[in-house]
């Protein structure tokens, strides 16, 4: 099967990723393009983790190109006994770069890793404005509620 794995950069998304992935193991091979989108700035967990990466790398580009390879090797790391994967870094408005991905990649499964933290609205707006534009099956997972 032909996947697009989106990932928000949560912890507790991963781990909703993790599980699916656990699922999958057992249905055979897979094809994956692993994404994560990261400019411009605005509210994700991405951006939280690359904000405080620039504390010490005093550059906001450097901390985010950082944060955003760290990110795409968990996510390498994860699917990698799954089958042959790829991955993205998106740029611009999260919606549009996903459609975008879906119309070039042509997966048959969308899986998207998102958090249940503080930025859950905003990060769950975007996944439906994607959902109400696109006819691919797509599965959002979410892990453990982290902790407050």
């Amino acid at each position: 099967m032909k996947l697009l794995v989106i990932f928000d950069g949560s912890d507790d998304g991963f781990e909703g990723l993790r599980l699916a992935a656990e699922v999958l193991a057992g249905k055979g091979r897979h094809e994956s393009t692993l994404a994560v989108i990261g400019w411009p700035p605005r509210v994700s967990p991405l951006w939280d983790k690359a904000f405080t990466a620039q504390v010490t790398l005093d550059d906001l580009h450097r901390s985010m190109a950082e944060v955003a390879s760290r990110e795409l090797k968990r996510l390498q790391t994860l699917f990698a006994p799954l089958g042959p994967s790829k991955s993205h870094f998106g740029e611009g408005d999260p919606v549009d770069e996903i459609e975008r991905l879906i119309a070039s990649e042509k997966p048959e499964l969308v899986l998207i890793g998102l958090t249940r933290g503080r930025h859950r609205e905003v990060v769950l707006a975007n996944v439906g404005q994607v959902i109400a534009r696109t006819q691919v099956p797509m599965f959002v997972t979410y892990g453990a509620e982290p902790k407050k």
